[in-house]
Parts: C-alpha cells; structure tokens; sequence
C-alpha cells in the first residue's frame, strides 16, 4: 500500500521485479498494493501508463470503474469529473464501471 502524489512539471516511474512499468504523469495521486496474486492500482486522479508483464494481473481502480489487464500495455486517466478514460491499448483489457 504504497502512494505517489506527483505535483505539476512532474513525473514518476515504477518498475516491478516482474518488468512492468508504471509511469505517473504530473499531477497524479495514486496508491499501489501488489501482492502474489493482483497487482492494484487505485488511481485517486491523473494519468498513468502502464506496461504489464506476461501472466501478471493488474487492475486499476477509478472512482468511475476498473479496468483488469494481463499483459499488455495501456494508458488510464481518472478525470476531475470521476469519469475514466483508456485512450489506447494493446493486448487484453477488460473494464467494468463501478
């Protein structure tokens, strides 16, 4: 349960023993728990990329919805109207409103 809160003209990058990559985008909040079994991504607000490794199942939770993916790369947006955004994708993701 670990947090990243970038400010403006910032930017972050995470990468997991597994090889996925987390990229954070200026003026993001999120929180990441990552466990054996689902790596998870709360996204509070901003824009985050995201490489996930083959096999490894990573889900990234919006106000708005949640989107589930193994293997594949993809772009998540939590906007300021709690709505998400995935602009692009390659691979498998599925999302689910909440």
């Amino acid at each position: 349960g670990q947090g990243v809160r970038t400010l403006r003209r910032s930017k972050a990058e995470i990468r997991f023993k597994d090889q996925s990559v987390l990229r954070v985008s200026e003026r993001t909040d999120l929180v990441v728990q990552d466990s054996a079994s689902l790596r998870r991504i709360q996204l509070n607000t901003g824009l985050i990329w995201v490489r996930v490794a083959k096999g490894v199942a990573t889900q990234v939770e919006t106000p708005a919805a949640t989107a589930v993916a193994r293997g594949t790369q993809f772009t998540v947006a939590s906007l300021e109207d709690g709505s998400m955004l995935v602009p692009g994708h390659q691979g498998e993701l599925a999302a689910q409103k909440d």
